[in-house]
């Protein structure tokens, strides 16, 4: 395991004869990822081994009971939904089932899609079989359990065919059989096949000629050293490892949220490949590769950005049962841990013991609590404690020390903003009561719509300022003709006053107000655009000036009659005739002294907020770089095995530590105070271990020739 396996390709690549394709999910892999869980949830209480009696005679726990049916007859037919009853239940149509409540149209589909493949089953047993309890100690004879082993090269017939050692396994395997390898591929084939292979590229026509006219013994070789050499091999090979480490630029699940620091670890996979890096050293640092030790800050930046591994990947994020959004994290690290690195499907074993392969639901947990042990979700995004963020830290020497001093900068300018926001409220409430004209402030004798006799259903309201008194009154552009609003004045001595009406300009009010003035002098109406703002403190039209007597004989009137769009209704102002020429200011007033001040004092400390919020921000001190990178929890421990994988019912202790399959001498113990990820890197490294390199060969295998020697290239257990 001292260097990645993908230098293979240089013997692989002469024995491609078949196009390259990818690995399709069995229905056996569907059936384990979205059948048997809902089974066992939502099925298995009643229909299986482990209830006191199956409910209608059906079992669901076997393959033989599913087809077999229970008294309602055979609960599916393998391609044929109409027929099968099992569908029949999920979707309620005259059958319910499960009774509690129908599942999501997700799981149904799930259902119907694995019937219409024919219902693959892996499970066998008759439905008088109780489960079996898993033999450790047998499994470790199952073949990818055991070391690899050294096999003689077998001699050939055909000495002179083969060109290394591998070629003399395969050509022995095809003399066995009478058979003889296909002929070698033409140059340009052979050229073309290693190029898109190694690069993802087509090679250009010089690359093709040059090869075709290098007659030397090493030609292919020299091709193959330089397409190893190009920073397309990385990109090319780095992509490989990209899915099966679940690669993307955003979260992809609930909550679809961006890992906007993802690019650092694609970019370190690619760097990895380019630079030939050993496949041990390139396990233990997607793993634990903050916790190993690293002689320079540029290999601690590499290995921490390296752990991004954890990290990126589908995750529920805005699970209000925080424990189990927990778990359900822990449970795609350890599927994925599982497939990517010893091809074997450990997700299956959240639930129960698995199934097929010798890994109890105790090992699962054991590996589960050194995830548990390291913190992956943290903090909250959107503004919402309820969606999970994930960890991020800092690269570069100085990186804490700059997020230390970011956040103490951030802060500062939160608590600045908070002030700020609240000052402005503060500001506001007094420009609206500013806006809010004081009757009795306002010089002369003002008349407010609440003192006025009204004819007719006039609306209340307060949306737009200013006004005088609590608010004003609109004729809502109803009834028009039929609504009007006299104000009366009691004036103390007859004379000349200048009358003004005031109201709120906006688009949409009525052009053509009919205002009556009833003076002395007898009665007179004027039309008021009420679109047109008052030139008066914003807020007062003059109507102009007018004889009246001592009391309340005289009056104004404002009337709907032959209007279009809102007609605005007040107050009245009447001012002793000749102040306006006097002091045009004095017909403002209305506001009072305090609030004046007040205004003035929130402006002037704003101003002063604002000038510090602008020099802080110009002193924001440079953000570090950020990578995704889990940590060690404060507390790391044991977890309990999670009775039916539900985290809130427990059942024994599991400590933390790998699978026991795996022979002891290859499992380190694990610091009390450390999550065992190193101990778990360390592990998967040991050269005994007998899945690792064998899954990292297989998958060149996979890609170089379109099928692996395990075909199955995720799953090395007996169901592979």
């Amino acid at each position: 395991m001292r260097s990645l396996p993908w230098r293979l390709s240089v013997a692989l690549i002469s024995l491609t004869t078949v196009p390259l394709r990818a690995a399709e999910p069995t229905g056996e892999q569907f059936f384990e990822q979205k059948i048997r869980p809902v089974l066992v949830k939502e099925c298995y209480s009643c229909h299986s081994a482990e209830s006191k009696k199956a409910k209608g005679g059906l079992r669901l726990d076997t393959k033989e009971g599913l087809l077999k049916g229970g008294t309602g007859g055979p609960a599916l037919v393998p391609g044929k939904l109409n027929e099968s009853i099992l569908i029949k239940a999920l979707r309620h149509d005259e059958i319910e089932m499960p009774p509690k409540g129908k599942l999501s149209d997700e799981v149904i589909a799930d259902f119907e899609r694995w019937v219409r493949m024919g219902a693959p089953d892996p499970r066998g047993g008759d439905i008088s079989t109780t489960r079996p309890t898993i033999d450790v100690e047998a499994g470790r004879t199952f073949w990818s359990f055991q070391p690899p082993k050294h096999h003689p090269v077998p001699k050939n017939a055909d000495a002179a065919w083969a060109r290394g050692d591998i070629d003399r396994f395969i050509l022995a395997a095809l003399e066995t059989k009478g058979l003889k390898p296909a002929r070698d591929a033409d140059r340009v084939t052979l050229i073309r096949r290693a190029t898109i292979a190694l690069t993802g590229l087509p090679p250009t026509p010089r690359e093709i000629d040059d090869f075709a006219n290098d007659s030397a013994d090493d030609a292919f070789e020299k091709v193959v050293g330089r397409l190893l050499a190009s920073p397309h091999f990385g990109e090319r090979w780095g992509r490989h490892w990209l899915d099966v480490a679940r690669y993307a630029d955003s979260n992809g699940k609930d909550e679809n949220l961006t890992f906007h620091e993802a690019f650092r670890y694609r970019d370190y996979v690619i760097d990895a490949f380019n630079a030939d890096k050993p496949y041990d050293k390139f396990v233990r640092e997607q793993i634990a590769g903050d916790l190993l030790p690293a002689e320079t800050q540029a290999k601690r930046d590499e290995q921490l950005t390296a752990t991004g591994f954890l990290v990126i990947g589908p995750k529920v994020l805005a699970d209000r049962d925080t424990l189990k959004r927990k778990m359900d994290v822990v449970d795609e690290q350890v599927d994925t841990i599982g497939k990517a690195f010893m091809g074997l499907t450990l997700g299956c074993a959240r639930c129960h013991d698995h199934k097929f392969d010798p890994v109890p639901t105790a090992d699962y947990y054991g590996i589960a609590g050194i995830l548990a042990s390291t913190r992956t979700l943290d903090g909250f995004k959107l503004g919402n404690p309820i969606v999970s963020g994930w960890a991020v830290r800092p690269l570069g020497a100085d990186g804490e020390a700059k997020l230390v001093a970011m956040k103490e900068h951030q802060k500062k300018g939160t608590a600045l903003a908070e002030q700020i926001r609240k000052l402005k409220a503060e500001l506001k409430g007094h420009e609206d009561k500013a806006t809010m004209r004081v009757p009795g402030k306002l010089l002369g004798i003002t008349v407010d719509d609440k003192e006025a006799t009204l004819v007719g259903t006039w609306k209340a309201s307060t949306f737009s300022r200013p006004y005088v008194g609590d608010g004003y009154l609109h004729d809502d552009k109803g009834g028009k003709g039929e609504k009007s609003a006299t104000f009366t004045p009691k004036l103390l001595k007859a004379g000349d006053y200048e009358v003004l009406i005031s109201y709120t300009a906006a688009m949409g009010r009525s052009t053509k107000t009919p205002v009556t003035i009833k003076s002395a002098d007898g009665d007179k109406t004027v039309l008021v655009n009420q679109e047109i703002a008052p030139k008066i403190d914003g807020l007062f039209h003059s109507l102009g000036k007018f004889r009246f007597a001592a009391g309340g004989d005289g009056s104004v009137s404002i009337s709907n009659k032959d209007t279009e769009g809102y007609v605005i209704v007040d107050a009245v102002r009447f001012v002793p005739a000749g102040v306006l020429e006097k002091d045009p200011d004095m017909l403002a007033m209305g506001v009072p002294a305090e609030v004046k001040q007040k205004i003035a004092d929130a402006q002037a400390k704003l101003k002063d907020l604002e000038a510090e919020d602008k020099t802080l921000k110009s002193q924001a001190p440079s953000a570090p770089s950020m990578v995704l990178a889990p940590r060690d929890d404060d507390k790391p421990g044991d977890l309990r095995i999670n009775i039916r994988g539900n985290p809130h019912t427990l059942g024994a202790a599991a400590p933390r530590g790998f699978l026991t399959v795996i022979p002891a001498t290859a499992r380190p113990s694990i610091a009390s105070k450390e999550s065992g990820r190193r101990e778990l890197a360390e592990w998967l490294t040991r050269l005994d271990h007998p899945l690792t390199s064998r899954v990292m060969v297989n998958r060149v295998w996979h890609h170089l020739l379109g099928e692996g020697l395990v075909r199955s290239v995720d799953n090395f257990g007996t169901q592979g």
